[in-house]
């Protein structure tokens, strides 16, 4: 019982943290006045494949997030520093 509570707590903070990171990319391109659609053809990605990742229905490759950063960095929004 006790390692199934730990496990429930431990991914209780990894949905947790992930929601969080989720609520902050969503209000950078709010923030921004930008729709769903116009910020993937900014970074050159599907739309919904953007669309899923703020839905965290897809997790991003390590390339896609960069871009997501860099794009958002270059606009003074600064998403995991």
């Amino acid at each position: 019982m006790v390692d199934r509570e730990y496990n429930d707590e431990e991914g209780f903070k990894v949905r947790l943290e992930a929601r969080v990171r989720n609520g902050a990319l969503i209000n950078a391109r709010e923030e921004l006045g930008m729709t769903q659609k116009g910020l993937s053809e900014e970074i050159e990605i599907r739309a919904n494949m953007y669309s899923n990742i703020e839905r965290m229905q897809y997790y991003p490759s390590r390339e896609i997030q960069e871009k997501i950063c860099q794009y958002f960095r270059k606009k003074g929004v600064f998403l995991l520093e």
